[in-house]
């Protein structure tokens, strides 16, 4: 079912109070398009505590949302799969690092998470880095979606080695 409620806030607020709420597809809602009010949808969200999936694809997040995603992704209890396919914006730091980069180093410090989709986020060989040194230790994480992204050689090499080693769960 197409949504596309503007300001999304009160809905945010409704999800974000259901007392049994375990998966939440949000995919393709524009909620990334009110950059005034995506934080503030995402801690109403987040404040589902019995949240065990959540699909926010096709949103338009930049570097200062997936910061904040990723730090009530790691407070989040029970959150055990996030879905962030092709939310990058097109714009890109002064490095040219895809904003998602900035979700993935604060998943290292994640303990419940089990499943990340960072599909189709423009994801090259520095934040496949970035996902190695995030998810190399972690015996959890068990299902890794990377699709549609332009690795390259060096960005392959680093997800191999992740899941070369044996404290890696994928």
């Amino acid at each position: 079912i197409p949504i596309n409620v503007k300001p999304p806030l009160p809905l945010c607020q409704a999800i974000g109070s259901h007392p049994g709420l375990k998966s939440l597809r949000l995919s393709n809602t524009g909620l990334g398009q009110m950059p005034s009010v995506v934080d503030r949808c995402l801690d109403a969200l987040f404040a589902s505590h019995s949240l065990e999936t959540l699909d926010l694809s096709w949103s338009v997040f930049g570097p200062q949302t997936f910061l904040h995603l990723g730090a009530l992704a790691v407070a989040s209890p029970n959150l055990q799969a996030l879905h962030v396919a092709n939310c990058s914006t097109a714009v890109v730091d002064a490095l040219g690092i895809s904003p998602v980069a900035h979700l993935i180093e604060l998943l290292g410090m994640d303990t419940t998470l089990t499943h990340l989709d960072v599909s189709m986020n423009r994801i090259d060989f520095r934040c496949a880095l970035a996902l190695e040194m995030a998810f190399r230790s972690n015996l959890k994480f068990r299902r890794l979606d990377v699709s549609d992204n332009p690795l390259g050689i060096l960005g392959t090499r680093s997800l191999l080695r992740m899941l070369c080693r044996d404290q890696c769960g994928l």
